[in-house]
């Protein structure tokens, strides 16, 4: 997870928090591969909340597909009507989060891509 915090660094994030284990859901079986990141692009100033996910073997990746979903499922449940949930996935890794714009996709495409993604 450092790499990856550092890779978005390198492209204007600032991360004010982080809290390893949430995964944005009650599925406990994702808490050990789940980061919460808050983090703030220098790009546009707002402040955007990630969960990012990584799995170390490929065929845990693979298995956890609909965990994952679920997981996003419950999240954007959750929250309801405060904003769109959008999702990443480029292997190893998996992301999601709130009113994400087109820069902070970009921003962690290129960051999961610079560490392994894809």
């Amino acid at each position: 997870m450092t790499a990856v915090l550092g890779a978005l660094a390198l492209r204007g994030a600032t991360i004010h928090q982080q809290v390893s284990g949430d995964a944005g859901c009650t599925d406990s079986t994702l808490h050990p591969n789940a980061l919460r990141i808050d983090l703030t692009l220098t790009q546009d100033g707002t402040d955007y909340e990630v969960y990012l996910f990584r799995w170390r073997r490929p065929a845990d990746y693979d298995s956890s597909a609909d965990n994952f979903e679920a997981c996003l499922d419950e999240y954007a449940g959750a929250i309801l009507g405060e904003a769109d949930v959008e999702s990443i996935e480029l292997r190893p890794w998996r992301a999601f989060g709130p009113g994400w714009t087109d820069e902070l996709r970009l921003t962690l495409e290129q960051a999961l891509r610079s560490t392994g993604g894809g």
